[in-house]
């Protein structure tokens, strides 16, 4: 087993540890001078870029002019110059090493150091430096990284600085050629173009900060509606997929309605043929007629898809055809006449009207024309203007006459289907015999 020397141990844990602080300080680096991105709708990150980029380009500049700045103020003996110029390109670097976290105390620093360095110019150079240019830019920045409050009184103290340049003057501070005029002129210029520069980038800024505002509030409000337009969109579909299921369900009800109505008829029909009296046959026929005429409107929701109405012009039409096919005379000795509105009718109205329809044709046909009599049937459905309906089945048979010979159980459901339709009855045995009856819909 091969041995490990604790000096050459020693030397690779020494070689870990610098290595690992070599990679925390380029991260650091990495970040100190990483800008966020540009996509963002955040002022605050556009603030933190400028002022990332505006220390980026002070310190590579600063340092290249730093050492002929140095000499040229040692030559002229203004050794605070040369002091505050190092401290300043310090700080620089400080503030560029600090992380973006930072942003506060970067801008009031960097506003504070270009202040400083601009009264020390100003003071110990006058008009001809370039101090009067730092102060320039104290109240623009103020305006851009602190507040408008920090800018309007940034641009007061700048403004007075400059004119305090007669003071100056009168004191022997400046040993130049400069007047007082001068001053004047050149303090009303500043004080006039910075104003107009703050106040101008405190606008646009403004502006951006209301856009900003529009921009999240079409953004939040944007994203409320999303949800609610996927909220309405699942509940939508849940509904469609419900009511699919449900119609789905209906039309298996409809069909096995349908498969059960012809098991009966087809059981009562085995049970006439069976029958031995002619009473009992009676009675199973109209039992069967009855059943027919409910079967009838079934049969026509389930090929018609329909649930809650029936068109009442096919239905009723449908039901006379087959009955008048049922049980009326084959060599037209009895004429059908049909006069029927094509309305909407509900179902839990059309079955009553159907079954009345089917008992008084039926008595029509068994009691009102004997002996092979003519005669005529006459069926009306209409609406009136008052809104509600008429249902009449009428002939033109023997009418009173017939009266011991027609069914009293015929008679007796076409009463209960009126009250179950809530309408008004009425029975007429002259010239024949009449139905009417009177219902809302």
């Amino acid at each position: 087993m091969r041995k490990i020397f604790p000096e050459r141990l020693l030397f690779r844990n020494r070689k870990v540890v610098n290595v690992w602080i070599d990679m925390n300080l380029l991260s650091h680096f990495e970040k100190s001078f990483k800008l966020l991105s540009h996509r963002s709708t955040y002022l605050s990150v556009w603030k933190r870029n400028i002022i990332q980029v505006i220390l980026i380009l002070v310190s590579c500049f600063g340092f290249l002019i730093y050492i002929p700045s140095v000499y040229l103020a040692w030559q002229q003996g203004l050794g605070e110059v040369v002091i505050l110029d190092t401290l300043a390109l310090l700080l620089v670097w400080f503030l560029l090493l600090l992380p973006n976290r930072f942003y506060k105390p970067k801008s009031y620093f960097l506003v504070s150091l270009i202040f400083i360095l601009g009264c020390l110019l100003y003071t110990k150079i006058g008009l001809e430096g370039a101090g009067i240019l730092w102060l320039f830019l104290v109240p623009v920045f103020c305006g851009i990284f602190l507040d408008r409050v920090f800018a309007f009184w940034s641009w007061v103290f700048t403004s007075v600085f400059v004119f305090s340049g007669v003071l100056f003057i009168h004191y022997k501070i400046w040993t130049g050629s400069t007047t007082f005029f001068q001053v004047f002129v050149i303090g009303a210029n500043f004080t006039f173009l910075c104003g107009i520069l703050t106040f101008l980038i405190l606008e646009i800024l403004n502006g951006i900060r209301k856009q900003k505002r529009l921009f999240l509030i079409y953004k939040n409000t944007n994203r409320k509606l999303q949800n609610k337009i996927l909220t309405h969109t699942k509940k939508e579909s849940e509904l469609i997929e419900s009511l699919n299921h449900k119609e789905t369900l209906f039309k298996e009800i409809q069909h096995r309605v349908k498969n059960n109505i012809h098991l009966i008829l087809g059981m009562l029909n085995l049970d006439r043929e069976k029958a031995e009296s002619e009473l009992a046959k009676k009675a199973i026929e109209s039992a069967i007629d009855r059943i027919q005429s409910m079967g009838i409107v079934q049969e026509y929701l389930f090929l018609n898809d329909s649930y809650k109405v029936v068109q009442t012009k096919e239905y009723l039409n449908t039901l006379v055809n087959h009955i008048f096919i049922s049980y009326g005379p084959n060599d037209q000795s009895i004429q059908l006449n049909c006069n029927i509105t094509e309305t909407l009718l509900s179902v839990d109205k059309a079955i009553p009207c159907g079954l009345i329809l089917n008992e008084s044709m039926i008595n029509s046909f068994k009691h009102a024309f004997p002996e092979n009599r003519k005669g005529k049937i006459t069926v009306s459905f209409q609406k009136s203007d008052s809104g509600y309906f008429i249902l009449e089945i009428s002939d033109n048979g023997i009418g009173e006459k017939s009266e011991k010979s027609k069914s009293m159980t015929g008679m007796s459901l076409i009463q209960a289907f009126c009250f179950q339709l809530r309408g008004e009855l009425e029975i007429e045995k002259e010239n024949g015999f009449l139905v009417r009856v009177r219902f809302f819909s």
